[in-house]
C-alpha cells in the first residue's frame, strides 16, 4: 500500500467517525435564541412561496444578510425539527471543510500535514458543535477554509479559474457573518505580497457573480432607506428602551450586553487577545471540558504559538517557500484586522472561531513539515498522539450513543414543548396561554423585548413556541414580549429561579409537570 494509499484511508476513517459523532448529538440540537429566529423565517417563507431576502435581526436591531438562512432553505421544506434543518447543511459544510484542510496540507506541504490539519479539526470541541448547531460561525470557518483553498490554488498553482469562486466566496462569507468582510483584505494583502494581480476576465465575471447573490439584500435596502447599512457606522437611537416596555427588565440590563466600539488603532494588548483567541485555549464556549481536552489544549496552543514564530522568521529572512508565506498571511492578517474592528476579540472572542480551520492548518504545519519532525520518533509520537485523540472521542461517542439508546439524550427546549402538548391534548385543549417567566432571572432576554418592536418572532419564550406551532400544531396565544400572562394555562421558570419556588409552593393552584432542569413547567389551575 502506498504512502498516499494510506493517508487517504485514514482521512476516510476520519470522516465516518466524525459523521457519527455528528449525527449522534442530533436530538440535542436546539431551536436557541438565535436558531430559532432563522427556524421562523425559513418557515414563514416557505409559506409564503418566496426566499428570504434578509436575514435575521443582530442585536444592533439590524437586519442581516440572508446568506445563512439560505443555507437552511432546502430542508426546512421537509422538516421542522431543528436537528434535521441544521444538520443537513452543516455536515456538508464541515466534511466538505475536512476534505479542503487534507488537500491543502496534501499539495503544498505533506499529505500527512493535511491529515493531522483535518483530524484536529473533526474532533476538536468546536468542530463537533460546528457540524450540528445552527450558528454563521459553523458555516463561516468552512467559507474561509474554501477561500484559502481558492488562493493557494490561484497564487501557488498558478490556476486563475479558481479567482471567480474566490472572489464570490468572499462576498458569500461577509453575507453568512459581516466579520467576514475581513476575507477581502486577507486577499489583497496576499495579491501585494505575491505581487499577482488578477487577469481582468476572471475578476469583472466574480464581481459580477458576487454582486448577483447580494442583489436579493440590496433590493430590500432599497426598500428600508439602507438603514441596516448605515447603522453599521450609526447605530439606529429611535428605538424604545425594554424598561419602557416592561417592567420586568432592569434598570442596568444593557450592562449585560457586550459593546463593540471602533478601535482608533492596532493596540498590542487587543492582538494579543486575538492571538490568545486564535489559539486552542478557549474553544470550550459550549460545554466544560473534559480532562483530557484540558490536555490537548495545553499542549497545543504552544504548538500553534510556536508555528506562527517559526513562519514569521522564515518569511523575515526570505527563506519561506511561497505556501509558508500565503499560510503565514492566511492566519495572522486577519487576526491584526481583527483588533482594528468593532469585531476585535476582547468584545467578541467567539469571532476568531471564523479563522479556526486555517488555525489547525498551522498546526498541522507544526506538526509535520519542520525538519525535527520529519525524524521517526517526531512521526512515531504525532502518530500516537492523533490516535489517543481518535480513540477519546470514539469512547464519547460510544457514551453519547449509549444515552440516544436509554432516551437521555434531549434538548430541554423541545421536552418543554413536548409536555405542555402531551398535556394540553389530555385536557383537549386545542391552543393554550403560556407564561413564560424568565426575564427576572436573564436581563439579556431584554434585548429581544426590543427586538419584538421591530419583529414579532423575537419575543421571551419564542423558542418553546416554534415547537409547539411547527411539531405539535399547538398555538400559544399570548405571545407577550416579555413573556407575562396573568391567567395562562401554564408557566414556564428556569428551575433554579426563586419565582420557581413560589410556584412549587402554591401546589393548589399551580401544578407541576415531568421536566428536568434547567426549566420547570406547571399547570395553572384556576
Amino acid at each position: 500500500m502506498s504512502y498516499r494509499h494510506s493517508t487517504h484511508i485514514a482521512l476516510g476513517f476520519v470522516i465516518m467517525l466524525y459523521s457519527i459523532a455528528v449525527i449522534a448529538l442530533v436530538p440535542t440540537n436546539s431551536a436557541f435564541y438565535d436558531a430559532v429566529q432563522v427556524l421562523y423565517l425559513l418557515k414563514r417563507s416557505i409559506a409564503a412561496g418566496v426566499i428570504p431576502v434578509h436575514g435575521i435581526l443582530n442585536s444592533q436591531m439590524l437586519y442581516n444578510p440572508p446568506f445563512f438562512v439560505w443555507h437552511y432553505y432546502l430542508p426546512a421544506w421537509f422538516t421542522a425539527d431543528p436537528g434535521l434543518v441544521f444538520i443537513i447543511p452543516n455536515l456538508i459544510a464541515q466534511l466538505t471543510t475536512i476534505g479542503l484542510l487534507y488537500l491543502i496540507g496534501r499539495d503544498y506541504f505533506r499529505p500527512t500535514t493535511g491529515l493531522v490539519a483535518a483530524t484536529i479539526y473533526a474532533f476538536s470541541p468546536l468542530g463537533i458543535e460546528f457540524g450540528r448547531v445552527g450558528w454563521a460561525y459553523a458555516h463561516a470557518a468552512p467559507l474561509y477554509v474554501a477561500i484559502v483553498f481558492c488562493l493557494f490554488r490561484w497564487l501557488i498553482s498558478n490556476r486563475n479559474g479558481y479567482i471567480v469562486p474566490l472572489i464570490v466566496l468572499c462576498g458569500w462569507v461577509t453575507g453568512v457573518h459581516l466579520a467576514g468582510a475581513l476575507s477581502f483584505f486577507v486577499v489583497g494583502s496576499a495579491v501585494l505580497v505575491r505581487r499577482t494581480l488578477p487577469p481582468v476576465r476572471p475578476l469583472l465575471l466574480g464581481v459580477g457573480l458576487m454582486l448577483l447573490v447580494w442583489l436579493p439584500f440590496l433590493g430590500f435596502q432599497v426598500q428600508r432607506d439602507f438603514v441596516d447599512i448605515i447603522g453599521l457606522v450609526q447605530p439606529r437611537s429611535d428605538l424604545p428602551d425594554p424598561t419602557e416596555l416592561s417592567l420586568l427588565c432592569p434598570p442596568d440590563w444593557d450592562a449585560t450586553i457586550p459593546k463593540a466600539k471602533l478601535s482608533e488603532g492596532v493596540t498590542f494588548d487587543r492582538f494579543l487577545s486575538s492571538l490568545h483567541r486564535a489559539s486552542y485555549i478557549p474553544y470550550n464556549a459550549f460545554a466544560p471540558w473534559t480532562l483530557d481536552e484540558r490536555i490537548l489544549a495545553l499542549v497545543l496552543a504552544p504548538v500553534f504559538y510556536v508555528a506562527l514564530g517559526m513562519l514569521l522568521w522564515r518569511s523575515v529572512r526570505r527563506t519561506a517557500t511561497p505556501a509558508e508565506q500565503l499560510l503565514l498571511i492566511v492566519m495572522v492578517v486577519p487576526l491584526v484586522l481583527q483588533s482594528l474592528t468593532p469585531f476585535h476579540a476582547e468584545e467578541r472572542p467567539d469571532v476568531t472561531w471564523i479563522w479556526f480551520g486555517v488555525q489547525t492548518l498551522v498546526l498541522g504545519y507544526a506538526l509535520t513539515v519542520p525538519h525535527v519532525m520529519q525524524t521517526r520518533p517526531a512521526q512515531i509520537a504525532v502518530l500516537i498522539a492523533l490516535s489517543v485523540m481518535i480513540s477519546f472521542h470514539s469512547y464519547q461517542i460510544g457514551l453519547v450513543l449509549h444515552a440516544w439508546v436509554r432516551g437521555d439524550l434531549y434538548d430541554r427546549r423541545q421536552e418543554v414543548a413536548d409536555v405542555i402538548a402531551a398535556d394540553a391534548a389530555q385536557r383537549g385543549l386545542e391552543q393554550v396561554a403560556i407564561r413564560y417567566d424568565l426575564v427576572r432571572d436573564d436581563p439579556f432576554e431584554c434585548l429581544g423585548i426590543r427586538m419584538n418592536t421591530i419583529s414579532d418572532t423575537t419575543y421571551t419564550g419564542n423558542e418553546f413556541d416554534y415547537y409547539l406551532e411547527y411539531m405539535h400544531q399547538l398555538s400559544n396565544t399570548a405571545k407577550a414580549r416579555d413573556g407575562w400572562v396573568e391567567n395562562p394555562d401554564y408557566v414556564v421558570a428556569r428551575a433554579t429561579s426563586p419565582a420557581a419556588a413560589a410556584y412549587t409552593a402554591d401546589p393548589a393552584r399551580y401544578l407541576p409537570l415531568p421536566t428536568r432542569p434547567p426549566f420547570q413547567v406547571w399547570y395553572y389551575q384556576r
